[in-house]
This record gives C-alpha cells, sequence and structure tokens, in this order.
C-alpha cells in the first residue's frame, strides 16, 4: 500500500538528524523509549526514516566512497532546482555523490 519508513545505519545519530532535517526538510518525531539503543526518528514528504547509531564499521559503507554501488546501503532523493542543493550541501559541509 505505502512505505512506512526506511531504516539507516549511521555513525552519528545527531550529524545524520541535522542533515535529514536542515537540507531535506524532515522533522523529527518522538521515538518510543522502550529502544535500549540510539537513534532518531524523522518524517516529511509521505516517509519516515529511522535512524540507528551503529558502532560496527563494517556494516556501514566507507565515508570517502567516491563511487555509488546502487547495490550498497543508499537513499536518493529528487529535487527541483539541483544548484540550490548543491549550495546548500556546500554550506553545510556534507560530501555528497551527484549522479542523473
Amino acid at each position: 500500500m505505502s512505505l512506512n519508513h526506511v531504516s539507516r545505519l549511521c555513525r552519528n545519530v545527531e550529524d545524520s538528524s541535522n542533515f535529514y532535517t536542515k537540507v531535506l526538510g524532515f522533522v523529527l518525531i518522538e521515538r518510543p523509549p522502550a529502544f535500549d539503543f540510539a537513534g532518531a526518528w524523522l518524517f516529511n514528504y509521505g516517509v519516515g526514516i529511522h535512524l540507528v547509531q551503529s558502532n560496527n564499521e563494517d556494516k556501514l559503507s566507507p565515508p570517502d566512497s567516491a563511487h555509488l554501488d546502487p547495490t550498497d546501503n543508499h537513499i536518493s532523493f529528487q529535487c527541483e532546482n539541483m544548484e540550490a542543493i548543491e549550495k546548500r550541501l556546500k554550506e553545510l559541509d556534507v560530501k555528497y555523490i551527484k549522479r542523473t
């Protein structure tokens, strides 16, 4: 019927939350307190994103990878104005890979 959420492992929940809220316009929402691991829940555009803190480097993609592997862990976003998004990413010093 619809996509409920996407769960992403991340190195730093706070840094990742800042990216999704400041760059992509997601909003932090309440996360059930029963979870015994660090994380954050975000929502916008009809999609939920669940960020999960990972301390296992083997489960995370290399941070300086210059190549996007479409079979690996990633999320793709569309935008109306690529120049504006690139400007915002540069202002926030966010590394990104541009593909069309």
